[in-house]
């Protein structure tokens, strides 16, 4: 009987143990389910940084074309310039 009645303290005491390491389980899951949940935030905002950096090297590489246009536009100009002035001193 007295066997009988360790076994069943025994028992207790492995579920109760059994019952602790759940619990500490589900502490650690809901703590690694809150460092992921940071983890996909930070993720999130690194994307939209990302993306608003590439926009802004798009509007970037975009006016840099625009203005070497003007500028290659200004060399042709300047050259007539210099062209016409260049006739003009030889008329004279």
């Amino acid at each position: 009987m007295e066997a009988r009645l360790d076994e069943c303290l025994e028992f207790e005491k492995m579920v109760e143990e059994m019952a602790e390491e759940i619990i500490r389980k589900e502490d650690e899951n809901e703590l690694l389910q809150e460092k992921i949940k940071e983890i996909e935030e930070t993720l999130a905002m690194q994307e939209e940084i990302s993306e608003n950096l590439e926009e802004q090297i798009r509007d970037m590489n975009e006016e840099l074309g625009n203005k070497d246009a003007k500028i290659s536009e200004m060399d042709v100009e300047r050259a007539k310039l210099e062209e016409m002035i260049l006739d003009e001193n030889q008329l004279n």
